[in-house]
């Protein structure tokens, strides 16, 4: 009788089928103990699990329900990543005393309050006010048109909730208040990638027949470019929750919140189409700038409070009349 080993029946395949058989009989209770004992698994475990499955799941179910409906798939995409850079969010920068109903407040207040505040903005003047500027080749007009004609008006109006936040809420732990800031640039970066996707990227494959850059685009509307409007809001909290927290610095601290985060997003926006290395650096420019100021947070905070909370005139007003 021919055999897989040279003449002795029962060669390795068999001897292998039989041994993994036997060990699955005798696994097979052990492997059903978790299954008959589902009660006794952690809640926190449980929920855990339930995140990592809706993560993973979500798109797929949503591809599934939808059932090919664009707009919809759109929208679900982008509710989709902004889940997932909040939960990173989250994760990065501590969120004690959320409020869950105002993080969702501050994310849907730029989708429907700030980008159609912008949007008519737009249409009363400042898009054609501002083409002339942002479209030249020239760097050095371009960039200050972007600067302020795309940077300064949609950091203003996303930072609209911020301000909101701190009248009826009153003053947050500056973390939170960089949470729900970064919550509110999500909020812009979907929105606006919604129309990019369903406008002015679609027009454009329909032109050119590119596909490929047609995907890409819209990938990065769904993943880089909320983070980087997220990060923008970020900087832009962090100044405004200090001008908040020392009212005697109020003015200098809400300008620089809103102008260094305008200065950035004009710069990339001036940068990205003619130079995508620099505007990378950009990029990589306004991540580190949140980090490195965040950082030295307790530090400013510390040194202000030191001071004596009086305007300057005031205070040198005081020293003239102490001085001998």
């Amino acid at each position: 009788m021919a055999t897989h080993d040279g003449g002795r029946p029962g060669g390795p395949q068999v001897r292998v089928y039989h041994r993994a058989r036997a060990d699955i009989i005798a696994l097979w209770p052990m492997l059903m103990e978790p299954f008959r004992r589902l009660g006794a698994i952690p809640r926190a475990y449980l929920r855990q699990m339930l995140i990592v499955a809706a993560v993973g799941l979500l798109p797929l179910v949503g591809v599934v329900l939808l059932n090919g409906s664009a707009l919809e798939l759109y929208w679900m995409l982008e509710l989709y990543f902004s889940i997932v850079w909040a939960g990173f969010f989250m994760v990065a920068f501590k969120t004690e005393g959320l409020k869950p109903l105002l993080a969702v407040g501050a994310y849907f207040f730029t989708s429907l309050v700030s980008v159609p505040l912008l949007r008519i903005a737009l249409t009363l003047g400042l898009s054609a006010l501002r083409a002339p500027f942002v479209d030249s080749p020239i760097l050095l007009i371009s960039l200050p048109g972007a600067i302020l004609g795309i940077g300064v008006p949609e950091e203003v109006t996303k930072s609209l909730a911020l301000f909101l936040i701190w009248r009826a809420f009153g003053i947050q732990p500056l973390r939170l208040f960089i949470f729900y800031g970064l919550l509110c640039g999500l909020g812009f970066g979907a929105t606006e990638g919604f129309g990019y996707q369903t406008g002015e990227n679609y027009a454009q494959v329909e032109r050119t027949g590119d596909v490929a850059a047609y995907y890409t685009l819209n990938v990065l509307r769904l993943t880089s470019l909320p983070f980087l409007h997220a990060i923008w809001t970020g900087v832009a909290a962090l100044f405004i929750w200090f001008g908040i927290r020392f009212p005697a610095r109020r003015a200098g601290f809400f300008v620089l919140g809103i102008g260094i985060a305008a200065i950035l997003h004009g710069a990339y926006d001036a940068l990205v189409g003619t130079e995508p290395v620099f505007s990378l650096v950009i990029a990589a420019v306004s991540v580190a700038i949140l980090g490195i100021y965040l950082a030295y947070a307790d530090e400013f905070e510390r040194r202000l409070s030191a001071v004596v909370d009086v305007e300057p005139p005031v205070l040198e007003h005081v020293e003239a009349e102490v001085m001998p």
